[in-house]
């Protein structure tokens, strides 16, 4: 372990890893052990056991009766939101760390992370990580950032950059007690979006740690994979994410900040449009996206642009046009 910084206690900084867990044995050790294995040792380890149908909550039970600094919860199946909501009831940390049950942790990640965070009393530290493809590719993951940012600089990062993963980074507990960060159950898909919105627009001092502290890894089943239905689904999975992030920012949003949710709406109901989901399905979420489009000063200077001004009042004509781009192509 690297040496302690000068006037700083490096022993007194708890760090909460959560785990959500659900039906991933063939993967749970992996992740665990690299857990354990790290350099730093003050962590509690918080494993959520969400209703898995596989020995993965057996699994977890077993690490913690070999080291007490494991905590497992086990409940019914309710998606990753409440799962990672369950271990943030109980975490105790100065920081929190999310680490998903089928990926994985390099030994130095944590002391990495919490070097940069008592040096500076970042609210976020955000690292680098390695994408591990099906075939055993390694494609190095760049944060993208350099620099200490404000809270709203990252906010804005995340909208214009579309970088809003919330595992590889260590968190302030603080910002998750002290402004009731909304984790609503119901989003499937996109619930990162949701999190780290709302914790950037809290935070204060967001920094980046230029090492790697976190293996994603892409398992052959997992959707990203299923390149034919890829585009209509995630896009309509995701959308109550981006309504909520919508909802979340209007009022409190400057004119730079609008301009850019702006134009992460246009894109996001373009790519539905082009979607085979009909709008019929989630009218009302396209109507609430668009609706903020057209309150921008944005000008039309696309054909993206023209096809979402056109949805405002006509939205079976703007989903034909749409669709014409990828007939043409």
């Amino acid at each position: 372990m690297p040496c302690c910084l000068t006037g700083y206690n490096r022993t007194m900084m708890l760090v909460s890893i959560i785990i959500p867990i659900y039906n991933v044995s063939a993967y749970l050790k992996d992740c665990l052990d690299s857990c354990v294995n790290q350099t730093y040792k003050n962590i509690e380890f918080i494993c959520v056991d969400d209703g898995a149908t596989d020995d993965s909550g057996q699994i977890a039970d077993s690490y913690a009766n070999a080291d007490s600094r494991f905590k497992v919860i086990h409940k019914p199946n309710g998606g990753l939101p409440s799962a990672r909501k369950a271990g943030l009831e109980i975490a105790k940390g100065d920081y929190i760390f999310h680490l998903d049950g089928d990926d994985s942790i390099p030994v130095n990640a944590i002391s990495d992370l919490i070097e940069v965070a008592m040096a500076t009393d970042a609210d976020i530290v955000i690292g680098d990580y390695i994408t591990n493809g099906p075939d055993n590719t390694e494609i190095l993951g760049d944060s993208r950032i350099y620099s200490k940012l404000s809270g709203k600089e990252y906010l804005n990062f995340i909208l214009k950059e579309g970088l809003f993963n919330i595992w590889g980074k260590l968190i302030k507990r603080t910002l998750y007690t002290r402004n009731s960060i909304q984790i609503p159950h119901q989003i499937s898909m996109g619930e990162d979006l949701v999190q780290m919105t709302q914790l950037a627009y809290y935070s204060k001092i967001c920094v980046p740690c230029k090492k790697v502290v976190y293996r994603y890894y892409i398992r052959p089943t997992s959707m990203s994979r299923n390149q034919q239905n890829i585009i209509g689904e995630l896009t309509d999975r995701s959308i109550f994410a981006v309504e909520f992030v919508t909802r979340f920012l209007k009022p409190y949003a400057d004119s730079n900040t609008e301009n850019l949710l702006s134009e992460y709406n246009k894109q996001f109901v373009y790519t539905y449009l082009r979607s085979p989901y009909p709008t019929s399905l989630r009218h009302d979420q396209l109507k609430t996206l668009i609706s903020f489009i057209n309150e921008s000063s944005c000008k039309i200077r696309s054909f993206r642009d023209l096809v979402c001004r056109i949805a405002l009042y006509n939205m079976p004509l703007a989903k034909y046009l749409a669709k014409l781009t990828l007939i043409i192509r």
